[in-house]
């Protein structure tokens, strides 16, 4: 519909268009475009919705309100969700219908179920599902004491209470019961039930609207119990690649296909990629897995954006392994960590882990602490069995005897800082290698692939904001290995002004400035530059993505990689994935609040390497070696939350010629100390005459 036509539109039919247009796009996974069509009922909400007003408005405001916390849930950011979900639950009560009620408070269940609050779903719902007919939220419930049931006790037994109910359901849809079955099938699995777990997975196959998912799902299930339970799976595995082949076919065909939050998590959690992806390994080799997770990559969001593809591993090795070097490409199955090893010979190896219950959430936590200013030592026990679940002996000396490490899926473990693990020589694998994200295969493809582009005269535009708080004397440290005259500082620029300075097209920019959580945008994160004519100085990524950038760019800004997490579309959603789109190949940038005098010092050494010779990877291992070497600055919270993504450019800084009053020193000392041995040599042959 026309702009023009809507805004002549009563309040009422807007509202009623609105929320059919955003579940129509939300049902094909479209929550990109979602998020705009919602930036206009924002937009309209003031004059049309002040406190749900009239049943027709309240009751649309409601749904409107439960639907844009289902694309908060759909996008990763369930925190902001479940205000909005609790918000429209006390309104839908206040109304008395069922099916409002129910609708809401499903969607506030997602919300609790997303962010891993299990009890607190139990606490919303149970009081519903016992007080009347809420069949709709038997499901949520269900998940809730099954997630907690898979470590046993009370809950196990009403999670299987419960999931039987929904499957029996006949008034509830094909795909809840489906679900049902396939998580009792897992109940049964965990408990080594595994002619239990094949009659469940029979039954849930007996039911009607049977999608290619749902299909692939239950293969993988019965491909599990038929092992267990000793009988031949061969049949059982071809059916399964089979059918999760065809089913990325048929993500393929999508003119918009989902992103990396509604796509590569469904294939890991549902439908077990790990489990998928091991059994081509064993079938068809480690090469063929590692071809087929790339090619599974290349359809998340950023890698359509940047043009990237599988690619082949010789031009995986050729662009993307220096010499010395090695990929590590991971993918966490349901019950095993699979990490794909790359090197400069051509082979494919496939290391398959066992790294105990709940590691991506030992993970968050661990980096949830690190990213916190240390009040006393931390145990340093913890880093190293970390370490252990994520590399074996034999893959940690593998490291060990590399020169840099590339590093791809990380973005599953909540930007755990991989560089704050141990080695075997217990120095921090950043400290130690060289280290660099990508945000897939096929996005470092595409980012090497682009052609070099030949700087200006600038080597260095150093960007800031008064409000930063830092002093003259440290932002000409940040410049100071640097040429004078192949530097740029701007104390105080706004947008404009920075775009008119990234004309003269330098090497690298950094910006050492504040970070901005923008709760309304679809990329969250933003930073602050100063105020202009008609400019509030906060930058957004839709107003980075307007810009041209250099190669390089360095983020010293709080929160600048923080956005929804997206499992397999890292950077998407993130400042990060903003700049690789306007132009760097390479983005140094941290997930954390940083500290601003050790982000300071760290960047002092950064620049003095890339000064050197060095590349952006190694000159962050340099910088962290030095503030590691320093026990004032030796935690994680100054060292390692720093980190490269991207492909590391050729960009190479000319350094400061030294001081002439200095080399005139030294020359003079020179001169003086020669004269003085003239004169020693000379009296002694006087004495001797």
């Amino acid at each position: 519909m026309h702009a023009e036509t809507y805004a002549t539109l009563d309040p009422e039919t807007r509202i009623f268009l609105l929320g059919t247009w955003i579940d129509t796009l939300l049902q094909h996974s479209r929550t990109a475009e979602a998020h705009r069509v919602l930036e206009r009922f924002i937009a309209d909400r003031p004059a049309a919705l002040p406190n749900y007003p009239g049943p027709y408005l309240r009751d649309h405001g409601i749904q409107l309100d439960r639907l844009l916390a289902r694309v908060e849930i759909q996008e990763g950011r369930p925190d902001l969700a479940i205000p909005i979900a609790q918000r429209a639950l006390e309104a839908a009560r206040e109304t008395g219908e069922g099916d409002l009620i129910d609708s809401t408070a499903a969607t506030l269940a997602d919300g609790y179920l997303s962010s891993g609050q299990h009890e607190r779903v139990i606490a919303l719902l149970t009081p519903l599902v016992e007080g009347g007919e809420h069949d709709r939220l038997l499901i949520h419930l269900a998940l809730a004491h099954y997630e907690l049931g898979l470590r046993g006790g009370k809950h196990r037994h009403r999670a299987e209470e419960l999931l039987t109910r929904v499957a029996g359901e006949e008034s509830l849809p094909a795909q809840a019961r489906i679900v049902a079955r396939g998580r009792l099938a897992l109940l049964d699995l965990e408990a080594q039930a595994f002619e239990s777990a094949l009659e469940e997975v029979a039954a849930a196959r007996r039911l009607s609207s049977l999608g290619a998912a749902d299909g692939a799902f239950l293969t993988a299930l019965e491909h599990e119990a038929e092992l267990g339970a000793g009988r031949s799976a061969e049949a059982s595995a071809e059916r399964l690649i089979a059918e999760v082949d065809a089913l990325i076919q048929s993500w393929q065909g999508l003119g918009s296909p989902p992103g990396g939050v509604g796509f590569l998590r469904d294939m890991r959690e549902r439908l077990y990629l790990g489990e998928y992806l091991e059994l081509i390994a064993k079938r068809r080799g480690a090469r063929a897995a590692f071809e087929r997770l790339n090619e599974i990559q290349a359809l998340a969001s950023l890698s359509r954006i940047l043009g990237g593809d599988a690619g082949s591993v010789e031009e995986i090795e050729e662009r993307l392994i220096p010499p010395g070097g090695v990929l590590l490409s991971l993918m966490y199955g349901r019950k095993r960590l699979l990490v794909f090893e790359l090197e400069g010979s051509g082979e494919v190896e496939l290391h398959l882990l066992s790294p105990g219950p709940n590691l991506i959430q030992d993970a968050r936590d661990y980096q949830h602490r690190i990213s916190l200013p240390p009040d006393g030592p931390r145990p340093a026990g913890e880093a190293r069995e970390l370490a252990s679940r994520f590399f074996d002996r034999a893959l940690r000396e593998r490291i060990e005897k590399a020169s840099s490490v590339v590093l791809v899926g990380g973005e599953m473990f909540a930007g755990l800082s991989f560089e704050s693990l141990p080695l075997l020589s217990q120095r921090p694998l950043g400290v130690d290698r060289a280290l660099w994200r990508l945000p897939s295969v096929p996005c470092g493809l595409a980012l090497a692939r682009r052609p070099h582009r030949e700087p200006g005269f600038l080597d260095l535009l150093l960007v800031s904001d008064p409000s930063v708080g830092i002093e003259r004397p440290g932002l000409s440290s940040l410049v100071e290995p640097v040429a004078a005259e192949r530097t740029s500082v701007l104390e105080s620029a706004s947008l404009p002004r920075l775009a008119q300075e990234l004309e003269a097209h330098p090497a690298a920019v950094h910006l050492f400035t504040h970070g901005l959580l923008l709760a309304d945008s679809v990329i969250p994160a933003g930073l602050r530059l100063a105020r202009g004519q008609g400019d509030d100085g906060e930058v957004s990524a839709e107003e980075v993505l307007a810009l041209d950038w250099p190669e390089l760019v360095l983020l010293s800004v709080c929160g600048a990689a923080s956005g929804p997490l997206r499992i397999g579309d890292a950077a998407s959603a993130d400042l990060r994935g903003a700049f690789l789109r306007g132009g760097a190949r390479c983005v140094v940038g941290s997930s954390a609040d940083l500290n601003r005098e050790a982000t300071r010092r760290l960047m002092v050494h950064v620049t003095a390497a890339l000064a050197a010779g060095a590349d952006v990877a190694e000159a962050l291992r340099r910088g962290r070696a030095a503030l590691w070497n320093d026990p004032a600055t030796r935690d994680p919270y100054y060292t390692c939350l720093v980190q490269a993504f991207g492909v590391p450019p050729r960009v190479r800084f000319h350094p400061r010629e030294p001081k002439r009053s200095g080399r005139l020193l030294f020359t003079l000392l020179v001169a003086a100390a020669l004269g003085v041995t003239w004169f020693v040599l000379r009296s002694g042959k006087r004495r001797r005459a």
